[in-house]
C-alpha cells in the first residue's frame, strides 16, 4: 500500500466501551486511539524492523469489530507505556482499517503457535 496517500483518520474509531486486556497488559481507549493515530500516520512510511504498520491477514480468523468484516487491515504495536517508536514492538497489536477505524486488539501472549495471535478481552 506504499505510494498511496493515507486516508484521513476517522473521527470516531468505534473504540471498545471499556479497557481491553492482552495477557497481563490493560489498555484504555486513549492508549488504543494513540496507537491507531501513530500507526495511521505511518501507513506510507513504515517504521521499525517489522515495518509497522503492515498488512494483517488474520490467518487465525480472529473476530473483528463492527465495520471490519473484510480486509484490508493494518497491524501496529500498542505499548503499555508510550507509543511505538520503531524499537521493541513487544507482544500486543492494534488492528485498524485504512481510514483509522478500530477493529481489534490482539496479542502473541498465550498464542498456540510462535508468532501466532489471540484476541484480547
Amino acid at each position: 500500500m506504499k505510494g498511496r496517500p493515507a486516508a484521513p483518520v476517522a473521527a470516531q474509531h468505534k473504540l471498545p466501551p471499556s479497557t481491553v486486556t492482552c495477557g497481563t497488559n490493560t489498555y484504555s481507549d486513549t492508549q488504543i486511539q494513540a496507537a491507531i493515530k501513530k500507526g495511521h500516520a505511518h501507513i506510507n512510511m513504515p517504521i521499525g524492523d517489522g515495518n509497522y504498520p503492515h498488512d494483517f491477514k488474520n490467518g487465525e480468523g480472529l473476530p473483528m469489530g463492527p465495520g471490519c468484516a473484510k480486509r484490508p487491515y493494518y497491524e501496529f504495536p500498542i505499548l503499555t507505556h508510550g507509543v511505538y517508536d520503531g524499537k521493541d514492538p513487544e507482544t500486543d497489536r492494534v488492528i485498524f482499517k485504512p481510514n483509522g477505524h478500530y477493529c481489534a486488539l490482539i496479542t502473541h501472549t498465550d498464542a498456540a503457535t510462535r508468532n501466532g495471535f489471540v484476541s484480547c478481552t
